[in-house]
């Protein structure tokens, strides 16, 4: 008699781990009221590596004077596409790009918040200030607009050589 409530014990034991194996592996996939809901990203935005490539960048903006020098990222921001570029015009150009940007809007005050791809002079003299901003006249984008990007603005950078260049896709 001793050894039947050890048995009864074991085969109680054994039920219980057979079943919770068993119902651990099932699971209700058929729900009707999910079968087309997408997952939910959590994720803000798609960035890509910066590139220094001219002639992709051109695929996507127009350049109404050619840069010396450019650094730029495509990104997906809350769905929606969003270019930032970083200029550099050289001496002799400069002057005409302005004329060019003045067509289209008064310039005004403008801030440019700093990413960790910028030129280092740019990384650096936001650093200097504390902040994490760059100050500089901004103009409209206008002559830069190309398909799928629609609106924007150029911002010249106070006391560098360098323009920012912000285009969202409408």
């Amino acid at each position: 008699m001793k050894k039947s409530p050890v048995k009864f014990f074991r085969i109680c034991s054994f039920i219980f781990l057979v079943n919770l194996t068993f119902l651990s592996g099932c699971n209700n996939t058929e729900n009707p009221k999910n079968v087309n809901a997408k997952p939910v990203s959590t994720n803000t935005g798609k960035k890509t590596t910066p590139s220094d490539n001219l002639d992709e960048l051109m695929n996507f903006a127009k350049m109404p004077e050619i840069p010396e020098e450019v650094v730029w990222v495509e990104e997906e921001v809350n769905g929606k596409k969003k270019l930032t570029a970083v200029l550099n015009f050289d001496a002799q150009t400069e002057p005409k790009i302005l004329a060019v940007l003045e067509k289209y809007k008064q310039a005004e005050p403008a801030e440019v918040g700093v990413e960790s791809w910028f030129p280092e002079e740019l990384t650096a003299q936001a650093q200097l200030s504390g902040v994490e901003m760059l100050k500089g006249v901004s103009y409209g984008a206008n002559e830069f607009f190309n398909i799928p990007y629609g609106s924007g603005r150029i911002t010249k950078i106070e006391g560098t050589k360098y323009f920012v260049l912000e285009l969202n896709a409408d």
